[in-house]
């Protein structure tokens, strides 16, 4: 019976999310080829567990330098509480990492790189939620 589903089109969860994410429209290639099932074992095989030992120190450090940055006015004020909006410093800090891991450093430290990428899944994802109140 799993293997059934497994084979089944109608069962697949990454043409559901492909769907819901209206990956089959122009503009939204993208995220079709983040799920296609070629891609998503090229990085399974490339990304997680025989390189995952090899990248944490790169994360571990990028994490460190971007809370430092992000979240600090000056590197001297590190124990200080202080209230601030959680969403732009969160955005920055998962596109410096996943930028690290992606690109490297050149990438991460990359201003003009990172609002790019953050604009871009902002109205990736604005559009998406758009798009949702019209039928296919």
């Amino acid at each position: 019976m799993i293997s059934e589903i497994r084979v089944n089109p109608k069962m697949s969860s990454l043409a559901a999310i492909q769907e819901a994410q209206n990956g089959s429209l122009k503009g939204f290639e993208p995220i079709g080829d983040v799920l296609d099932e070629q891609m998503l074992r090229l990085v399974k095989e490339h990304l997680t567990t025989k390189n995952l030992g090899k990248m944490i120190p790169s994360i571990s450090e990028e994490v460190s330098d971007s809370l430092l940055t992000i979240f600090s006015d000056s590197p001297i004020v590190r124990l200080e509480w202080k209230e601030f909006q959680l969403g732009e410093p969160i955005i920055r800090l998962v596109a410096r990492t996943s930028s690290r891991v992606f690109g490297g450093k050149i990438f991460c430290h990359s201003e003009e790189w990172l609002q790019a990428m953050a604009k871009y899944t902002k109205h990736f994802l604005i559009a998406g939620i758009f798009l949702r109140f019209f039928p296919t």
